[in-house]
């Protein structure tokens, strides 16, 4: 995991030919545009100039100061970041304007809790949180509930339990809490018990996917407007469920879904943003910026990142202070130390290039 790729689309970004918005590009493809590009009209002539690169990467350079002021945790920082700067600044389609439509809606608690799910139902296991100027917090959730009704019914079916690679672990008793209150709001019943009831979990697309079945799993679909009729379907308890999640989930050394998903960390080990941003920054001015000069990378982070409070943190633009450099980019290009930025930030990305 340690040499994970950066995600890339088509250099071309909001003017590329793909039938749906700028194409991602395949890491076995060297060239910076797709095949629609290349076969169409978009030429090399058309990549947007290294003088664009901060106009492009404008949500990302106002997004750092902002996490770095509130020493914003690892739940926010990845997440925020990820969508600044891999999703808005590769022009991914639509991100734009649902970046706007959540800033216009700020303030307004019905109609910001509207945009809210309709982000997070696109997007699962991340949540906006708050505004701040043109920056969109969002906040990465450890699992998330969905409630899965029979075929062309409001039925419920099952309970698909998805949780999410993170650095800390994720447990059982969380997502038991969680499941419980979901299916309370619901107005579902969650009080069956019964050891044999078949539970399961299978990785998913970087998640893990626990699904707990009604006290009836084994009702056709056919059947299921008739049967329930005159009652509704009952679920898990949620100690069953926390039991069976223990079992799945495991230990970081063993082979369930704490290993598969990442998780390290049994408690939150304090990251500081002031540390923590910058590198996640200067990454991603690496990757899509296209910027591979570090004094461009270190004039940007001084002018953009490094600012108010801040400034003593500033990296001498003459290399006159290794120390400072080092620490910046041993974070970035240090394999063993993978987990601490590339390899969250790049899951974070995943779950804006993979939606539901």
């Amino acid at each position: 995991m340690e040499s994970l790729p950066a995600p890339r689309f088509c250099a071309t970004g909001e003017r590329c030919l793909a039938p749906n918005g700028p194409e991602k590009l395949s890491r076995y493809n060297k060239d910076k545009i797709c095949r629609w590009c290349s076969q169409g009209k978009n030429t090399r002539a058309d990549l947007p100039v290294e003088g664009a690169v901060e106009g492009r990467l404008v949500p990302l350079l106002k997004a750092a100061p902002v996490l770095m002021e509130q020493d914003a945790s690892t739940d926010r920082i990845f997440p925020t970041l990820a969508f600044a700067g891999y999703v808005i600044g590769q022009g991914v389609l639509g991100a734009i304007a649902q970046r706007n439509r959540l800033v216009k809606e700020w303030g307004k608690p019905d109609a910001w809790e509207a945009r809210v799910t309709e982000f997070a139902s696109q997007f699962l296991g991340v949540r906006p949180v708050g505004v701040e100027g043109e920056t969109v917090i969002l906040q990465q959730d450890p699992c998330s509930i969905e409630v899965v009704c029979y075929p062309q019914t409001d039925i419920p079916e099952a309970v698909k339990i998805h949780v999410y690679q993170r650095r800390i672990y994720t447990s059982a008793e969380e997502i038991a809490d969680r499941y419980e209150r979901k299916l309370t709001a619901a107005g579902i019943a969650c009080d069956f018990e019964d050891s044999l009831l078949p539970i399961s979990a299978e990785p998913l697309g970087g998640r893990l996917v626990i699904t707990v079945p009604n006290h009836e799993p084994d009702i056709p679909t056919a059947h299921a407007s008739v049967v329930w009729r005159d009652e509704q379907p009952r679920f898990s308890h949620p100690e069953g469920v926390k039991d069976y999640c223990n079992f799945a989930m495991g230990t970081k050394v063993g082979n369930g879904g704490a290993r598969y998903l990442g998780m390290r960390d049994r408690k939150h080990n304090r990251v500081s943003a002031s540390s923590l941003v910058p590198a996640c920054v200067a990454l991603c001015l690496r990757d899509v910026g296209g910027i591979e000069g570090r004094k461009s990378i270190h004039r940007l982070l001084n002018q953009h990142v490094y600012v108010g409070p801040f400034e003593g943190l500033k990296i001498p633009e003459d290399g006159s202070d290794k120390g400072k450099e080092n620490a910046l980019w041993d974070q970035i290009d240090n394999p063993k130390l993978a987990y601490k930025v590339k390899r969250p930030l790049y899951i974070a990305v995943d779950a804006f290039l993979s939606p539901k």
